[in-house]
């Protein structure tokens, strides 16, 4: 609960099928950093096939600039390495400068880039 209460799904609180997607890999950690019962930040990986992906990396706001993500990021890093896996790889916002700044001085770099495409409206519809 104190995880999901750090959470959120494109600006709002997860419904509740994204619980199912959240948790539904084999090999599924969750981090966080809490002080006085409140989570300041959190994150989750995933392990398959050498790899560890990061998603859902994120601090609460009051909290940000004090290097907890970086703590997060790095105990997810290395749950994946303890599963075997020797590459990472996480998808970011292009806009989010700070989580940008936080990977590259990790050590990560772009390998692509993506988009999404919303459908046209329909007439009358």
């Amino acid at each position: 609960p104190g995880w999901l209460s750090c959470y959120r799904a494109r600006g709002e609180h997860i419904p509740p099928v994204g619980l199912a997607v959240l948790t539904g890999p084999e090999q599924v950690a969750f981090a966080q950093v809490e002080s006085d019962g409140e989570v300041l930040a959190i994150g989750r990986a995933t392990v398959a096939d050498g790899w560890v992906g990061l998603s859902a990396v994120e601090t609460a706001p009051a909290a940000r600039r004090r290097g907890l993500a970086r703590h997060v990021v790095c105990a997810l890093v290395a749950y994946g390495r303890e599963l075997a896996a020797g590459n990472v790889f996480l998808q970011v916002a292009t806009d989010n400068q700070p989580a940008l700044t936080l990977y590259r001085e990790l050590g990560l770099t772009l390998h692509h880039s993506y988009h999404y495409r919303v459908a046209p409206a329909v007439p009358g519809g």
